[in-house]
C-alpha cells in the first residue's frame, strides 16, 4: 500500500493536536537516529541485489520504506500507510534512495482518541468512559442498546479513497447487517458513485443529512480517518450509537450526553500480516457474535466464448503492456476457437488512446461503460464468461457476485522479504478464497503457458486439473511459524486448491 498514495490537507492532522505532533515526531526522530545502520545495510542489500522497493517494519510502531529513485531526500511521517503530516528529514547518507520512516499503532491510534475525547470536553458534551475486559460482556451491552433505542437504520460510513478498497468495505457491512438484522442501510463513500447499483450509496457530504437515532457504523480504519469521525461528532452532533470499527469502541450519543463504551486491553486492528478478509474480520469481531460471511452462488460457465481482458491498474507497473495484451490474445485465441475477446474503451484521454491502439493493432472488441457498476451489468448483458484482470476493484466486485475472474500479479511489485508488504502487496494480500477468483503471479514467458493451461482447463472441466504454479511467498527470512501462516494463506488463495474444491 505504500506504493500508492493520497493527498491529504490539515483536515486529517486535526485527529490529534499540536503538541501530540510534535511529541510524536520526537518519539519518530529517536528511534530514526537507531535505524541508521539498518537503512545503510538495506540500501547496500538493494545495490548489491538489484533492488529497488524495501518496506522493513520495526516492533509494531515503526515502518521504513526505502525505493530506488534520483533522489537522497527522507521523510518523516506519522500516520501509514498514508501520512497524517510529514516533514523532510536531513540525510546522513547521500544515495540514489528515497527513505520514508513511518510512525503508526497504539502510540498514535491512543493519541487519536485522547484528542478526540478534549474535543468533545471542550465541545460541552459531559463524558461517561466505561472500559470491559471481556468481549462478551462489550457486545452484549451493543446490541441491548441497538434493541433498547429501536434502531431502524444503518448508516455505514466508508472512508476508503479507492475504489476496490471501498468494495471490499462492504463485506464488512454484510456482517453488522446479518447479525443486527436491520434492513435499511446506506453507505456514505468517496466511491458512492461506482457502489450505487450495488448498494444504496451517498457522497460522504451527504453524512450531514442523516437522521438522528441510526446506527453509525466508522470504518475508522487508516490513521488519516479519525478526523473524520472527530469532525462529523463534534459539530453535528447526531444522536444515536456510534460503532468505530477497527478501534474497539462504541459510543452511545444523546443530546450532550455521551457514553464512551471501550474494550480494554486489546489493541487497534491494523492490516500488517492477515489476508485482507481476516483482517476485515477481526475489525468487526468485537462488535458481533458472528463473523461467517454470507454465501456466494458462482456463475461458472462450461464452455468460454467471451473474456473480456482489463489491462489497467491505478498504477502503470502494474498494468499489462501493448505486447503483454497481444501475446495473450494470441495465446486466448489459439486455445479457444472463435472466442470473442473485448478490453474496456478508456475511462481518461490517456487510457482512450491505448484501446483504440490496442483495436487497432490485436483485433479485439471495445466495451464502453460508465463506472463500475454499469460495467458489471455490461459483462452480464453481453454474457461474459471470464474476466482477465490486472486490476482489485473489478476483481472483487465480481468475485462477490459469482463471475469467474483471473487476477494478474506482475512479479516483482512486493517486497518478498516483507511481511507487511506480503499483507498489502502481494497475491496473498487482497485475494478471495472463494474459489472462482484464480490469483496468478504474471511472468513474461511462463505467465502465457500458465495462463494457457488454466483457461483450457476452465473451458474443458472433465479434463484433469493442469499442473500449475503454487503460490510460493515463503521467505527464509521468516519465521517457521511466519511461513506456516503463509504457507495455509497460499494454500486457501491458489488456483490448485480452489480447481478441486470446484470440481
Amino acid at each position: 500500500m505504500t506504493k500508492f498514495s493520497v493527498t491529504t490537507s490539515d483536515f486529517e492532522k486535526s485527529s490529534i493536536s499540536e503538541k501530540q505532533i510534535n511529541f510524536l515526531f520526537s518519539v519518530l526522530e529517536e528511534k530514526v537516529r537507531k535505524l541508521q545502520k539498518q537503512k545503510i545495510n538495506l540500501i547496500k542489500q538493494m545495490q548489491d541485489e538489484h533492488l529497488n522497493y524495501r518496506l522493513k517494519t520495526i516492533g509494531k510502531n515503526f515502518v521504513m520504506v526505502i525505493t530506488r529513485e534520483q533522489c537522497s531526500e527522507e521523510e518523516l511521517c506519522i500516520g501509514y500507510p498514508f501520512p497524517i503530516i510529514s516533514k523532510t528529514f536531513k540525510n546522513s547518507v547521500q544515495t540514489p534512495f528515497r527513505v520514508k520512516y513511518f510512525l503508526r499503532g497504539e502510540i498514535l491510534r491512543s493519541a487519536q482518541k485522547s484528542n478526540f475525547i478534549a474535543k468533545l470536553h471542550q465541545s460541552g458534551f459531559k463524558i461517561k468512559e466505561t472500559e470491559y475486559t471481556s468481549p462478551k460482556d462489550f457486545v452484549k451491552v451493543l446490541q441491548d442498546t441497538i434493541i433498547a433505542q429501536k434502531i431502524k437504520s444503518i448508516n455505514y460510513v466508508d472512508l476508503y479513497r479507492f475504489v476496490g478498497d471501498s468494495f471490499l468495505s462492504t463485506y464488512m457491512l454484510d456482517l453488522f447487517s446479518q447479525d443486527y438484522k436491520i434492513n435499511k442501510q446506506e453507505i456514505y463513500s468517496a466511491s458512492y458513485k461506482h457502489i450505487a447499483g450495488f448498494y444504496k450509496a451517498k457522497s460522504l457530504a451527504e453524512l450531514g443529512k442523516t437522521h438522528s437515532e441510526s446506527l453509525f457504523i466508522f470504518s475508522d480504519l487508516l490513521d488519516i480517518d479519525d478526523a473524520m469521525l472527530q469532525d462529523f461528532v463534534t459539530k453535528l452532533q447526531k444522536d444515536g450509537i456510534y460503532i468505530v470499527n477497527s478501534r474497539n469502541y462504541f459510543i452511545v450519543k444523546s443530546g450532550k450526553n455521551t457514553d464512551f463504551h471501550s474494550l480494554k486491553n486489546k489493541e487497534n486492528v491494523l492490516l500488517t500480516k492477515d489476508n485482507i478478509f481476516d483482517y476485515m474480520k477481526n475489525c468487526v469481531r468485537p462488535f458481533v457474535k458472528s463473523v461467517k460471511l454470507p454465501e456466494i452462488k458462482a456463475n461458472l460457465s462450461r464452455k468460454i466464448a467471451k473474456i473480456y481482458i482489463n489491462p489497467y491498474a491505478s498504477l502503470e507497473q502494474k498494468s499489462l503492456s501493448i505486447k503483454e495484451i497481444e501475446n495473450i490474445v494470441k495465446t486466448l485465441k489459439k486455445i479457444l476457437s472463435g472466442v470473442e475477446i473485448f478490453v474496456p474503451s478508456g475511462y481518461n484521454e490517456e487510457t482512450k488512446k491505448f484501446s483504440s491502439k490496442i483495436k487497432k493493432t490485436i483485433g479485439v472488441s471495445l466495451l464502453k461503460d460508465s463506472g463500475i457498476y454499469n460495467l458489471y451489468e455490461k459483462i452480464k448483458q453481453n454474457n461474459i464468461d471470464l474476466v482477465i484482470t490486472v486490476d482489485s476493484a473489478i476483481t472483487h466486485i465480481l468475485t462477490k457476485f459469482g463471475i469467474e475472474n483471473i487476477v494478474l500479479y506482475k512479479e516483482g511489485f512486493w517486497d518478498a522479504q516483507s511481511l507487511q508488504s506480503l499483507s498489502a502487496e502481494s497475491p496473498i494480500a487482497f485475494c478471495s478464497s472463494y474459489y472462482w477468483q484464480y490469483p496468478m503471479v504474471f511472468k513474461e514467458k511462463e505467465g502465457l503457458k500458465d495462463l494457457s493451461g488454466l483457461v483450457g482447463y476452465l473451458n474443458n472441466r472433465s479434463a484433469k486439473i493442469p499442473q500449475l504454479p503454487k503460490l510460493l511467498l515463503m521467505n527464509k527470512c521468516f519465521s517457521k511459524s511466519a511461513n506456516n501462516k503463509i504457507e495455509r494463506i497460499c494454500e486457501n488463495l491458489g488456483i490448485e486448491n480452489k480447481l478441486k474444491r470446484r470440481v
